[in-house]
């Protein structure tokens, strides 16, 4: 006998079977790259902010460094798994977790809101060069620069190699809703010269804001909105957590 499920699927219109395919989400990660632009500037854009940045290497995620003992991530990078996280690495140097801090609205079957968290250190980075967290509401229009490391492609041809290279590149909030900053990946004649997005790798990484030489983060690498477009080409959308709504949040834990 078949299914409901089955039977369900069965009956479901073509046209709503193709909505569905056109909007898949994928979780945003490393840095893609234009076609036509030398890698080695992405990589030197991404060398300036190495010390603002931590990775989770366990998860392949990233994160930011906000304070010497916290760092800022994506909750769908921890969440379920606090245990088994034990470790962040900056410049190269390993750090033991004190705890994971996951918001706790953030539900894994519903991974694209409240998708943020803390990680405490058992140490601080004295090293590292915090960044400051965005808390106006004026996010629209202000240009970014994604930082990450993993996987690694460009607009043409989508993901195309893994090689732990950090990377840097920009683009332009497009839009904004409660949860989310906005982005597109846009083609080379209507783009920023390092223009990029995030593609797998490091979820959890930050789009920095540059305000008289004082960095700050505004959004947390959370999905990619492919539409009708592959993943990690021109034309994707993507989804960072904002972070002027978590502010009061992040402020009520790391100060507690």
């Amino acid at each position: 006998m078949e299914s409901q499920q089955a039977s369900q699927f069965r009956r479901t219109p073509l046209k709503y079977l193709i909505m569905i395919a056109l909007f898949i989400t994928y979780s945003a990660k490393a840095i893609v790259i234009r076609h036509d632009v030398d890698d080695k500037k992405y990589r030197e854009l991404g060398e300036q902010y190495s010390a603002s940045v931590a990775y989770i290497r366990s998860r392949g995620c990233a994160s930011t460094l906000i304070a010497p003992k916290w760092l800022l991530t994506a909750a769908h990078c921890v969440a379920g798994r606090e245990k088994s996280i034990t470790k962040a690495t900056h410049l190269g140097d390993k750090y033991p977790i004190e705890a994971i801090v996951v918001h706790p609205q953030f539900d894994l079957a519903n991974d694209k809101v409240y998708d943020i968290a803390l990680i405490q250190l058992k140490k601080p980075i004295l090293k590292g060069s915090p960044a400051k967290l965005y808390t106006r509401k004026n996010e629209q229009g202000k240009p970014v620069v994604f930082i990450g490391s993993g996987y690694f492609g460009n607009g043409l041809e989508g993901i195309t190699k893994r090689n732990h290279k950090q990377r840097g590149a920009t683009n332009t909030i497009i839009g904004v809703s409660e949860q989310v900053i906005k982005f597109k990946f846009d083609v080379p004649s209507k783009a920023s010269h390092l223009e990029g997005i995030s593609g797998p790798g490091d979820s959890g990484g930050p789009a920095f804001i540059n305000i008289d030489s004082q960095l700050y983060v505004a959004g947390v690498s959370s999905y990619q909105v492919v539409n009708e477009f592959e993943e990690a080409h021109y034309g994707v959308e993507e989804r960072y957590t904002r972070v002027s709504t978590y502010y009061p949040w992040i402020e009520s834990v790391v100060n507690k």
